[in-house]
């Protein structure tokens, strides 16, 4: 487990001189006859084959800072937001992906900066959109800046042609909102550069009215309360992907669960109504820690819950250390167990290790569908998993690897995704695929990677080629038979 916060700082042998066309004079030692650097604007896309509009280059976020109030009243959200960054490239301007919202102000290093909104390519996801901000200085390579914006407005979620739908800020019937941003919504409530190979700390600071809660990622350092209003200070010192930040805001009540075996604190946020069910629902929470952590090396976070949004959403969404589930999904009974442990492993897998790329989205929900096997087996002697396997084959699911934008939740990812890791571990052998599964996060834990990269590291525990078992099993149309 991990509490410290990743620092990225590129450093260069370069002491300069900025003239006022933008150009630097290399210091001694770059050599007689070096171009000059020229400062030019960063990229305003990640180059994500699905998603070309969402992330931009040029900087590297370290840290957001969110200072918001909720006005149920409105829905409206008035709010600052800090961001702490590094400049990975020589910047006349750079990007944040931003989706509706009024900015009133922007700042770099405490200067008032010039700024511009413009909006994307049409993608068929929503009104996407950029912020460009162009410092009245270029931005040095290795240099860290802050960077201070000022906005309000009423957020809008997107409107996705993927499950679950509508990513981004939500609101509930009774005045309420939450946050479920995967795969591209977290600019619809601050101005971020969204996507996962950027990952960085936050802080969140709700404001809202006194006879509400918030629930938000990371641990509750501090509640202030005023005549009218009541803040909730939420702190996160593990690097988390966009996506990933949440805030949930109503009737919520704490849930004390039973630690996991390493200490881990548990807690969950519910509905006061629907308190009883949600403790039932999550009442094995410490106890899947403890599996999973078995399984596939410690817990990476200080902390895990639940929240219950009250709303009936159809799905639950691994916000880290927080998941978010619909009302629907919780029950007493323990029907839905598996959900609860399909989210918790997605902390390992997913969270603490994120995808480069959203075509490699198996590697996030195969790798938390193929938990839930692990779970069955341990805590059920009759549950076969070679039985569970032939079921998912003859169900004839198509390749989960690079599924297209519109499928990225679609059955293929989660179930023939996890048939892969079956046929993985029936291939190498519990010893070596175990193994590869701790190994892939020890190696890229608490940053991004790719199908690639995972192929690299199983070879590597294996010492053969497993280049046409992937092919046949990630790509193929139809899932080979079981080695």
């Amino acid at each position: 487990m991990t509490s410290s916060r990743r620092v990225r700082v590129v450093l260069i042998p370069l002491l300069a001189v900025m003239t006022a066309c933008g150009v630097i004079t290399p210091a001694p030692g770059v050599g007689p006859g070096s171009a000059p650097v020229v400062a030019r604007p960063g990229g305003d896309s990640a180059g994500d084959p699905y998603f070309p509009q969402l992330g931009n280059t040029g900087y590297d976020a370290e840290h957001y800072a969110i200072e918001l109030t909720y006005d149920p009243a409105t829905g409206s959200i008035n709010a600052l937001v800090e961001i702490t960054a590094v400049a990975t490239e020589y910047l006349s301007s750079y990007n944040l992906d931003l989706s509706g919202l009024t900015v009133t102000s922007v700042t770099v290093d405490g200067l008032p900066t010039r700024y511009v909104r413009t909006p994307n390519q049409p993608s068929g996801l929503g009104p996407l959109g950029e912020l460009t901000i162009r410092p009245e200085v270029p931005i040095g390579i290795g240099r860290r800046f802050l960077t201070v914006i000022g906005y309000h407005g009423v957020p809008q979620a997107l409107t996705n042609t993927a499950p679950p739908g509508q990513p981004g800020w939500n609101r509930t019937a009774s005045g309420g909102a939450y946050v479920v941003s995967e795969p591209d919504g977290a600019s619809t409530w601050f101005p971020v550069n969204d996507h996962p190979t950027d990952k960085a700390t936050y802080v969140l600071r709700i404001t809202a009215p006194p006879q509400l809660s918030v629930a938000a990622n990371g641990t509750l350092v501090e509640t202030k309360t005023q005549p009218n209003a009541k803040t909730w200070i939420w702190e996160l010192d593990d690097p988390m992907a966009s996506y990933l930040a949440t805030v949930v805001i109503g009737d919520l009540v704490p849930i004390d669960g039973a630690p996991a075996p390493d200490g881990t604190p548990v807690r969950h946020y519910a509905p006061s109504r629907l308190a009883p069910e949600a403790r039932a629902a999550f009442a094995r929470t410490g106890e899947m820690i403890g599996v999973l952590a078995n399984t596939f090396g410690p817990y990476p976070f200080d902390s895990y819950g639940a929240v219950v949004v009250d709303r009936e959403l159809g799905f639950a969404l691994e916000t880290q250390t927080l998941s978010v589930f619909g009302r629907d999904l919780v029950a007493g009974d323990g029907r839905y167990e598996h959900i609860v442990l399909h989210e918790l492993a997605h902390q390992w897998f997913g969270n603490h290790l994120s995808l480069t790329r959203w075509e490699d989205i198996w590697l996030n929900e195969g790798f938390a569908t193929y938990s839930e096997v692990i779970w069955s087996q341990a805590t059920d002697p009759s549950f076969d998993a070679d039985a569970w396997a032939r079921q998912v084959i003859a169900r004839g699911y198509g390749r989960p690897g690079d599924p297209g934008r519109d499928d990225l939740f679609a059955g293929r990812v989660y179930f023939r995704g996890a048939l892969t890791l079956h046929a993985l571990r029936r291939e190498l052998g519990d010893p070596a695929f175990f193994t590869v599964m701790r190994t892939w996060i020890e190696r890229h834990g608490q940053s991004d990677a790719t199908t690639a990269q995972f192929i690299d590291v199983a070879e590597r525990v294996a010492g053969y080629s497993l280049d046409q078992f992937f092919q046949a099993w990630l790509y193929a149309p139809t899932a080979p038979a079981l080695p």
